[in-house]
Formats: structure tokens, sequence, C-alpha cells
């Protein structure tokens, strides 16, 4: 599972590049729209507002959940901080792209997307090497790491008693503003780490973002 998720991985960076640019260079450009898309999101307070963004269009605060939920898995504790449902339109191919960079090329000029910002920490007392997210929307539609969601900590290796902070990103459908309620996130397999050996894999959970 892990090497097919892994070639999913470069498979979706070759085909986001729009030419023949190494995978680091890929990796690092959709890491930035992310992060940049994520910051630009966290301007926003209030539900409504709408703000446009030369890099990606009209980008509109649709729903908010002020819940604090906590979820701990085998030592990794997970505590979701912030979940938002957003609505961006794009009117160039230069915002499309910036957004495809994310989500993937099979955007339309509309896309809902939500964002969850949360913290991780390993208790495990090993290092441990994180795999990337999923979302689920209310429709059941599950989006995958490279494959309509993007979780900034993929690939991140987290030391004992660590902590760190991170961005989930995954495409919503219209719908979802009216069943927010039912957004879900499915964290990452977790390798547990004693030198380069993997000595335990945790493996998903489904956490309720909005309960």
């Amino acid at each position: 599972m892990k090497k097919v998720f892994l070639g999913g991985a470069i498979l979706a960076s070759l085909l986001l590049s729009a030419c023949s640019n190494t995978k680091s260079t890929q990796t690092n450009n959709s890491n930035e729209s992310a992060t940049a898309s994520a910051s630009q999101s966290r301007k926003m307070i209030k539900v409504g507002q709408e703000i446009y963004y030369p890099t990606r269009g009209n980008l509109k605060f649709l729903a908010d959940s002020n819940k604090h939920i906590e979820e701990d898995t085998d030592g990794v504790n997970y505590k979701i901080l912030s979940t938002r449902l957003f609505r961006d339109k794009t009117k160039t191919s230069e915002q499309h792209n910036f957004l495809a960079q994310a989500f993937g090329n099979d955007i339309g000029s509309t896309i809902y997307y939500v964002q969850v910002v949360y913290s991780l920490q390993n208790n495990t007392g090993h290092p441990i090497f994180i795999w990337g997210a999923s979302g689920i929307n209310e429709s059941g539609t599950q989006y995958d790491s490279n494959n309509g969601a993007y979780d900034s900590l993929q690939g991140k290796t987290i030391q004992p008693d660590a902590k760190m902070n991170g961005t989930f990103l995954y495409k919503a459908t219209s719908s979802d503003k009216d069943n927010f309620d039912k957004e879900k996130m499915v964290t990452g397999l977790v390798d547990i780490k004693s030198g380069d050996k993997d000595i335990k894999t945790i493996e998903h959970a489904t956490i309720d973002l909005t309960k």
C-alpha cells in the first residue's frame, strides 16, 4: 500500500509539471502553492467574506467550525484547531494552475475545499514518519493526498516528544455548506522508526472534524 501511495505521489508530480523540471522542484511548487493558499485563507475571519487574490481568483469563506477535537492513535496525538470551508473561483489559467498544484489538474474554474489546521504530537518514544492524510466530504467521497488533497506534514519525520503544526486541504462539494457536520479527516499511516527500520505501522484513524 505504501509503495502504491508513493508511486501515486510521484505520478501526480509528473502530471502537474508543464516542463521537464525535477521531482523536488515540482514538490516544492506544490508545497508553496498550498502553503500560500492556507495563509491567504487564514486572513479571512468572517463567514461570508470574499476577497480577490491575483494568484488564485475570488476566495469566499463559506463555513466555520469552532470545535477543538483531539484524537490519540497509539501515542500519536492529533488536535484539530480549526476546520473551514472555502469556495474559490478562478479567472485565469495562471490562477487555475496555482490551485491545481495542490488539488490536481481535474479541478474546474470553481472549486470548494475544506481547510483543516491541526497539530501532531509524537508520544511514541521513537521517531515517526508521516504519510499523507485523506478527507471525506459530506457525500462520502474520499480524497487522498496528491489526489484531491494536500497534507503539509506528508513525508515529515517527527522526533520523540516533538510536535508539529500542519495544514490539510481537500476538495469538497457545493452542498457541503449545508452539511458541514459530516466532514471527516482520515489520518495517514504512521511508521514508527528505529534507526532505518520500521518497527510498527499505526493504521489510519477517522476523525469527525466538526463533532
